[in-house]
């Protein structure tokens, strides 16, 4: 049997344009399931505000950072 036991987590977050480096991360914490939902909410409210380009609804979806952002948006296309 395997067993794995987390005693730390980190939410980070990469930038998907190929050959970018760029990355952003939270400090790490304990696990916690509930505060993961909140810390997921949290750093995509912060990447937006440093201007990295995130799909608030699609947490699946392709980040860019502020070097590579797409320069049209949903309303434009």
């Amino acid at each position: 049997m395997i067993r794995v036991i987390t005693t730390r987590v980190q939410a980070r977050m990469s930038c998907d344009h190929p050959g970018c480096g760029n990355t952003i991360r939270l400090p790490e914490r304990p696990p916690d399931l509930d505060r993961d939902v909140t810390d997921i909410q949290a750093f995509h409210t912060t990447a937006k505000l440093l201007g990295w380009s995130v799909d608030e609804d699609d947490y699946d979806g392709p980040v860019f950072c502020p070097n590579h952002t797409p320069t049209t948006t949903k309303e434009n296309q």
